[in-house]
């Protein structure tokens, strides 16, 4: 979930992270709104463990060249963007827990409650123990990312050793997001490093041959779901098909203008799409609807707010140096 950057855009890249990101809104406005069960979140599943995917499938491309020619510097940026996403979790939780607005099925509802939940939330990661919960192995992904650049010429035994943990992980039969979402995020650094021969591999010629591939995966979401190994598979089939479909798409129309923004300013759009959602429901009184019209107008509502924050924010950047110096130093 890395934001933007002075090097040039992947527009491909920001729509996959921009698509993400709207996947995300409904997710999470069903979670809020919905009265649908478990069942209901399958086909979408994948959202979450795809942004720690592709936050550590894209750095061999983004760090990997800078790495070999500069390994202490570039390590100590890593470290930087790692160290920046715990505070940044530990800032928004703050504030949640001061305000008030947050989920109300979350664990932690006082301070002190909070740092007795810490070894849950920072080491294993239970689920429900606090918001925001995808920042924490995002950003244990880059603190690792050093260790494994340094070792990209073993790539191919890391991808092996990578499904390898995801599998003893299931195995083991341990909730843990941290963990589990961490191995995600890891394999998907290990198959950076082999970009080239995955690319080639997902080179699938036809968009709808693409937009079957989606579906397909998505119709067995059900399924990936079951365990770490399975999930991880799941999501690494369907970020790259919707990568591959995307770098076919010519993306110059208005609603790949907005998905590109969108994925352009992704952690800034996750961060505010939970916020909205939440706000909304304590304006709104936390009403309950089946899957129909009133959640997808809800999810519509949401990203268009969310689109207008990021042209305004893009605005201000253009105009404002401290602006754009005080975005670099929160989210970059």
């Amino acid at each position: 979930m890395s934001d933007t950057s002075r090097a040039p855009r992947d527009n491909p890249l920001d729509f996959l992270k921009g698509v993400l990101v709207i996947v995300m809104v409904l997710y999470h406005a069903m979670n809020v709104y919905a009265d649908a069960g478990p069942g209901a979140y399958s086909y979408i599943r994948f959202v979450s463990g795809s942004f720690v995917f592709v936050s550590g499938y894209f750095l061999p491309a983004f760090y990997g060249e800078r790495f070999s020619q500069a390994p202490w510097g570039t390590s100590k940026r890593l470290l930087q963007r790692g160290f920046k996403l715990v505070l940044l979790f530990t800032l928004l939780n703050g504030l949640i827990l001061l305000s008030g607005v947050g989920n109300p099925h979350k664990q932690t509802t006082i301070a002190g409650d909070y740092w007795a939940h810490a070894a849950a939330i920072y080491g294993i990661g239970a689920p429900g123990a606090a918001a925001f919960q995808i920042l924490l192995p995002i950003a244990y992904v880059l603190l690792l990312a050093p260790l494994f650049l340094g070792l990209s010429k073993y790539r191919h035994g890391l991808i092996a050793g990578g499904f390898a943990s995801a599998l003893a992980w299931s195995l083991a039969d341990i909730e843990s997001i941290n963990l589990g979402m961490g191995v995600v995020g890891i394999i998907g650094l290990f198959l950076g490093m082999a970009a080239s021969s995955l690319e080639r591999l997902f080179g699938i010629p036809g968009k709808t041959a693409l937009l079957a591939g989606i579906a397909a995966t998505m119709a067995l979401m059900e399924f990936f779901d079951r365990n770490a190994l399975t999930y991880a598979v799941g999501v690494t089939l369907m970020v790259m098909l919707l990568y591959a479909l995307a770098r076919r798409l010519a993306l110059q129309d208005r609603a790949s203008a907005v998905a590109i923004l969108l994925g352009k300013y992704s952690l800034l759009g996750y961060i505010g799409q939970i916020v909205l959602l939440q706000v909304s429901a304590r304006l709104l009184g936390g009403p309950r609807w089946p899957l129909g019209v009133e959640i997808l107008a809800i999810v519509a509502a949401t990203t268009v707010l969310l689109a207008l924050l990021c042209y305004a924010l893009q605005y201000l950047r253009g105009r404002s140096t401290l602006v754009d110096k005080g975005y670099r130093l929160v989210f970059s």
